[in-house]
């Protein structure tokens, strides 16, 4: 997930499908998995057509204020 260098990112949330049930939060922006890790994330079976967003929070005077989400990646 790209965030802004100049920002205080607090966390990272990768979604599939559009769905926040499907949400996974990282603390360094990234994430590493295989074909078959992503399949059972978002709870679908191969064949599957997948798109994955991401989107961060931001701390701004203690509050954790998110950012839009991401293009989707299939």
């Amino acid at each position: 997930c790209e965030t802004p260098a100049d920002a205080s990112v607090n966390q990272c949330y990768f979604i599939t499908n559009r769905e926040e049930k499907n949400k996974k939060a990282s603390s360094s922006c990234e994430l590493e998995l295989t074909g078959a890790e992503v399949l059972r994330w978002a709870a679908v079976k191969s064949p599957a057509l997948i798109s994955i967003n991401c989107y961060y929070t931001l701390n701004q005077l203690g509050f954790n204020i998110p950012s839009s989400d991401s293009d989707p990646t299939t």
